[in-house]
């Protein structure tokens, strides 16, 4: 049994405000009250960028277990594959082979039809597609463990991008190209000359 938290914090706002309204993802991913199974007090703090002591909404809900004894925390089984990850996975593959095809739309507007939303817009470029998936894997697999590898993989040819960018922009200047990936251990260089070590290194 693995347990984690599901308290509430501002890095869950800066996601929660990503969501459009009418997106039904968003309240099953969060939730802005609840009622404590341990003292059954209501709890509830407002929407802001602002941070609070201790909790700030919204709460993470995706995983949240309301019976459990400990108010905040979860030991429900974590998902490692859904369809809809699949779906979005279709998506990005034909895109990135045959640019946004009918095939590629279908995929991904599945997806955003179970969340209750109108489909992608038509007629957008490679890269607008691809934008689009990158987005739609944000929201649909919200901390299922995603993300960094989705931001790994969307850097360029030059090594730049949104993970890399971000990180210089808050002053992290000693992030470069080479952090994407670890050194190869030089015993193993070492025990097998045919392993080049990974670029910067």
């Amino acid at each position: 049994m693995v347990r984690y938290y599901t308290n509430g914090n501002d890095n869950y706002y800066s996601i929660y405000k990503i969501f459009r309204a009418d997106d039904k993802r968003r309240d099953v991913t969060f939730v802005r009250s609840f009622t404590s199974p341990t003292n059954s007090k209501k709890y509830a703090l407002p929407l802001s960028n602002t941070a609070v002591p201790n909790d700030s909404t919204p709460f993470y809900n995706k995983w949240w277990d309301p019976n459990y004894a400990s108010a905040g925390e979860s030991s429900t089984n974590v998902t490692i594959l859904r369809y809809s990850e699949v779906l979005l996975i279709h998506a990005e593959a034909e895109n990135e082979l045959n640019g946004p095809t009918a095939k590629a739309y279908k995929s991904i507007n599945r997806v955003r039809a179970r969340a209750g939303l109108p489909d992608l817009v038509t007629g957008l470029s490679k890269d607008q597609f691809r934008d689009s998936v990158y987005l739609e894997r944000r929201l649909e697999l919200v901390y299922e463990y995603q993300r960094w590898f989705d931001l790994i993989r969307e850097k360029d040819a030059g090594g730049s991008g949104i993970l890399l960018t971000s990180l210089q922009k808050v002053g992290k200047n000693n992030v470069a190209a080479k952090h994407y990936l670890y050194p190869i251990p030089q015993t193993e260089i070492d025990n097998n000359p045919l392993l080049t070590q990974n670029p910067g290194w």
